[in-house]
């Protein structure tokens, strides 16, 4: 049986489809239907009543769920929401798709268990319900983030949190995945432009090794590191550390000429310059770096065996 889910409104309307058979909900897609400010009020219904027939076609459901109304203290806003509302039940009306309607209370006790539950209670059992990775909570709409072992390992339920996020937009899927750091989301973005790897792949490693240890798999051609993720196979691999090589050593190093010429480890293109972008890449400063490969016979050593030496030494600074 094919559910979907809304929640009214005439600025954002939030839908949900679900599969649900034999004792088990299964989540098939989510997103929302947003109508644009410029427009005038009549014009956003319109909008928003295309874009929900639209929408049912589309999934072709079994049934359809609304949320009927809570009225606050903004009775200008729930007179547009309640607009907005019998749009959308219009829609569903011309449709002929059974509609069901549930106080907010009623779906807290649904979901939850108490019709007095927050936010927050409500957000975390959909995410358990669902087998959802991980649900953030913007400006009042929960959102499904797919994310890293890492990252899902420092957030904390109920607690605010900066994540970086991508949007991952395709015909019949949206997406996001959100990373605690730039750094991984740099990675992840990176992987994705590797031939064969998709979002999905892209986060199976990021959640085996972070965006220091994949740099350095990368510049030393460990591919066995990389397999470690789940179905990645050595070609995967291999292709992942052919095509990202010359990506990470550029992206992660500027080298300044004046600091790294007295020095003698300075030539853009070299051995030298190459493993110093591995270094920097692993956290350490260029003025570090350039003191770790110090006394390394850099030009008759292989870069891993370089790579490897100097991060020896500067683990000795």
């Amino acid at each position: 049986m094919r559910i979907l889910g809304i929640d009214p409104g005439y600025a954002t309307t939030g839908f949900g489809i679900l599969e649900a058979g034999c004792g088990s909900v299964q989540l098939l897609n989510y997103g929302t239907i947003t109508t644009p400010t410029t427009l005038t009020l009549p014009e956003r219904l319109v909008v928003l009543y295309d874009d929900m027939t639209q929408l049912i076609e589309t999934v072709k459901p079994d049934a359809v769920a609304v949320e009927e109304l809570f009225w606050g203290h903004n009775v200008t806003t729930g007179i547009g929401v309640s607009h907005g509302r019998g749009v959308i039940l219009l829609a569903i009306c011309k449709s002929g798709a059974p509609l069901f309607e549930y106080t907010p209370n009623q779906v807290k006790q649904a979901v939850v268990g108490y019709g007095g539950a927050d936010k927050h209670q409500v957000m975390e059992m959909t995410r358990r319900i669902l087998k959802m990775e991980k649900v953030v909570d913007c400006g009042g709409v929960g959102y499904a983030c797919h994310t890293t072992n890492y990252t899902l390992a420092r957030l904390q339920l109920g607690k605010p949190a900066k994540l970086f996020t991508y949007c991952n937009i395709k015909e019949d899927a949206f997406d996001i995945f959100g990373f605690f750091t730039r750094e991984e989301l740099n990675c992840f973005e990176r992987l994705l432009g590797v031939t064969g790897v998709g979002p999905k792949a892209a986060l199976a490693i990021l959640s085996v090794v972070s965006p220091e240890q994949l740099t350095l798999a990368v510049m030393t051609q460990d591919d066995k590191t990389i397999t470690m993720a789940q179905g990645v196979g050595k070609k995967l691999a291999q292709r992942i550390i052919l095509e990202l090589k010359d990506k990470l050593g550029a992206s992660q190093l500027e080298l300044n000429t004046a600091e790294f010429a007295g020095a003698g480890v300075l030539a853009r293109g070299s051995k030298a310059a190459e493993a110093t972008a591995a270094l920097v890449g692993l956290g350490y400063s260029q003025t570090e770096a350039a003191a770790a490969l110090k006394g390394i016979d850099i030009e008759n050593l292989s870069i891993e065996d370089v790579i490897r030496r100097a991060l020896r030494a500067a683990a000795q600074q």
